[in-house]
Formats: C-alpha cells, structure tokens, sequence
C-alpha cells in the first residue's frame, strides 16, 4: 500500500498481500446502500478499498467510467473515510483515479497532483490512455 495523502491511498490487491482485507462495509449514499470491500493496514487503519480494474490498460475507456470511480472516491472522502484505490499490480490504473481524485476532490492542478504520485508511488507508471482520458475530463493540454 502507498499512502498518498493521510486518506488516499493506491495498492495492487492481485500480488500483494500484505494488506488484510477483513469484511465488506455497509455504507449509505442517499437512498442506494452500497457495499465495499474494507481493509486494515499494518497500523490497523481501515479503508474502503474502490476496485480500479473495471478499467483496462490497453484500449480506450469510456470517460464515465473513471468519473464513475473518481466520484465515489470523493463522496466517501466527504463522508469522512479512508480510501484505498486498487487495481492489479497497483501502477497504472489505481494511480489514474487516485489523481483524478487529486484534482477533483482535493483541488490540486494536474501537474502537481501528478508530481505528488509519482513522488508518494515509486512503482507508478500511469498508462498514457488513462493520461489522455482525465485530461480530456479535465479540461487540461
């Protein structure tokens, strides 16, 4: 698990399995309830795992898939929890929402936000694909 921020985090659950993934949490959004997988790290801190791998890495993704992630993410950071952003290996995909979670719930400029994984992730290695579709969301050239 790579701790970027006090609550977001990234992690490959398909080859690493040195967090403990324990039960699934209830967690009300409006009126629909929601299930997540939740973990507890090494210092026994829970977090909602948001499970990147609807995305793939070798084609094109459609936009509302990672607005679909991107937005859960920042509803449950609002709702006051901890959020661990997985995909396989946990270099390229978990890492894109993790930075449009950066940009769109923590108001950072994609630059920095970029600067601020790669810094916080040493195994990060974001997919161009998934560079080009948030900055397409983002508005950014």
């Amino acid at each position: 698990m790579y701790k970027i921020l006090d609550n977001l985090a990234t992690h490959g659950i398909a080859y690493n399995n040195n967090t403990h993934y324990i039960s699934k949490k209830r967690v009300s959004e409006e009126e629909e309830l929601l299930t997540f997988y939740e973990a507890t790290d090494d210092d026994g801190k829970k977090w909602l795992i948001i499970d990147a791998r609807i995305l793939s890495d070798y084609e094109l993704n459609d936009l509302q898939d990672y607005l679909a992630l991107i937005d859960t993410s920042s509803r449950l950071l609002d709702q006051d929890h901890s959020i661990l952003i997985c995909c396989g290996a946990g270099i390229s995909r978990s890492n894109a929402i993790a930075l449009g979670v950066l940009i769109k719930h923590f108001k950072m400029e994609f630059y920095a936000a970029l600067e601020l994984i790669q810094r916080k992730v040493p195994i990060c290695n974001i997919d161009p694909l998934h560079i080009m579709a948030l900055k397409k969301i983002f508005n950014v050239s």
